[in-house]
């Protein structure tokens, strides 16, 4: 991560002037021991990637002037991960290491097995805050969206994409296999089970969707570990 890369949820533009406040501001004044003169970079998670240069500096932020931006379009092919509400420890496990391996949203929803059942308002903004600060730390410029869903039985699913989710039966093709089959799609949308795997109902809801089974590994992985897994497979084609 360039380590004076900051986040702002505002419009950047060239001659702009953009604050450092609350946690970015610690980092730069605590940990960067950032002054005025110092060139810094700000990100809005939409792609733009802006230059900026310290212009003033108080006990509780500091201002920024755009010297100049650039842009870059967003990435067509969808990498979604469809995520069964497990522990909150392994949300964030998840979020963060998602993010670097390139998902480009996230939809979070209570399965029959899930242990944790609602995101509070207070969580709600950790696990945003996680996702920013993963986007930068692993250079990225698109802030993957966050999407807390209801029942995937309620779900219209997508058209364009590949539909899967981690099987566990043997005979389940592996997934690399499959994603080699059908390149020409633009994408896709992997469901995970939460800590103790998906229903019986649901496998057969989701095989009735047209959702296709697939195998990730010879073993059964857990919850934080088979959306990395997939990830990574999926990058390596899509």
């Amino acid at each position: 991560m360039p380590a004076y890369r900051y986040f702002s949820d505002s419009s950047l533009l060239k001659g702009q002037t953009v604050q450092i406040t609350d946690q970015e501001f610690h980092h730069f004044a605590r940990v960067m021991r950032g002054g005025v003169g110092d060139v810094v970079e700000f990100v809005d998670g939409k792609g733009t990637l802006a230059f900026a240069t310290i212009s003033k500096k108080s006990r509780r932020d500091a201002t920024a002037v755009i010297d100049n931006v650039t842009k870059i379009e967003a990435p067509k092919e969808k990498r979604v991960i469809a995520q069964a509400l497990p522990k909150t420890n392994r949300i964030e496990f998840i979020l963060e290491k998602c993010t670097e391996l390139g998902m480009t949203e996230i939809w979070l929803f209570e399965s029959d097995h899930s242990e944790k059942k609602k995101i509070s308002d207070n969580q709600l903004q950790r696990m945003h805050n996680i996702l920013v600060s993963s986007m930068k730390q692993c250079g990225r410029l698109y802030l993957p969206k966050l999407v807390l869903k209801p029942h995937f039985s309620e779900w219209d699913l997508p058209k364009d994409c590949l539909l899967l989710f981690g099987d566990v039966d043997p005979s389940a093709e592996p997934l690399l296999k499959v994603l080699q089959s059908e390149k020409e799609l633009k994408g896709a949308l992997f469901f995970v089970g939460p800590e103790s795997g998906f229903s019986d109902r649901e496998v057969v809801t989701l095989r009735e969707m047209g959702v296709r089974g697939v195998k990730l590994h010879k073993n059964i992985l857990r919850t934080d570990t088979a959306p990395m897994v997939a990830l990574s497979i999926i990058q390596s084609l899509y």
